[in-house]
């Protein structure tokens, strides 16, 4: 009786294993928000930042694997898919423009995408939403292993309650390509940066109607992204 007491017990013990490695609970996530008013932001991250004194960058986690391929739903912004897709495309590739790495892959127009809050599928997705948040510009989750730092999935959703457009040629939208280029650094594994001496930086984590400044990178996120991935 012992003998198959124990048997079923080494059973049960066995199988345990597998139900972790479904859940992987060494990948966490961390979320960003971009919020419209200074005093109302900010950070819900749970990752242990770093460099963010005196550098002007601050960054949490990396890819390992390339290029990073995302997936856009451009329903709900009432724009051009088009012109969203090569925006998109604008805002990752400003990113590269730093790093011999390439980073930023294609943008592909899909339809459906619903983001995940609780596990990742490892599809980078941007969907086009409401967030009952209305200060919130956009938001980006950001799932990555704890141990090794190696991002493994993003998603994004830029808040409907916003009218979107080219603030460069349209008055009174939140630019399309400013916030993307914001996002898109998180994506790639930078933090937020709060402190007002850094508000000229793309990373910074306040935004407003017509901004243009973050479709640039300042010094700081020049650095941060080569800090990553290389000059």
């Amino acid at each position: 009786m012992k003998i198959w007491a124990i048997a079923l017990i080494a059973m049960f013990l066995a199988a345990i294993p597998l139900v972790f490695a479904d859940t992987r609970p060494e990948i966490v996530k961390v979320v960003y928000d971009l919020r419209a008013e200074d005093h109302y932001a900010k950070g819900s991250s749970s990752a242990n930042a770093a460099n963010s004194a005196g550098s002007g960058y601050s960054i949490f986690a990396k890819w390992t694997t390339f290029p990073v391929n995302i997936e856009v739903d451009t329903s709900g912004i009432g724009l051009d898919a088009t012109i969203v897709l090569t925006t998109l495309t604008s805002s990752g590739e400003e990113w590269d423009k730093y790093t011999s790495k390439e980073i930023f892959g294609l943008v592909k127009q899909s339809s459906g995408l619903v983001v995940e809050t609780d596990t990742p599928d490892r599809i980078n997705e941007i969907v086009f939403g409401s967030i009952s948040n209305t200060n919130i510009i956009a938001q980006t989750t950001i799932w990555y292993n704890r141990f090794t730092k190696v991002i493994v999935d993003f998603d994004m959703v830029f808040n409907t309650y916003w009218t979107w457009g080219d603030a460069t040629t349209t008055s009174g939208v939140m630019d399309l390509q400013n916030i993307a280029t914001h996002e898109l650094g998180h994506g790639f594994g930078l933090a937020d940066l709060y402190q007002s001496k850094w508000s000229e930086q793309t990373m910074y984590g306040y935004a407003s109607i017509g901004e243009t400044k973050k479709r640039t990178l300042a010094s700081g996120d020049s650095a941060g992204i080569q800090a990553l991935y290389g000059k």
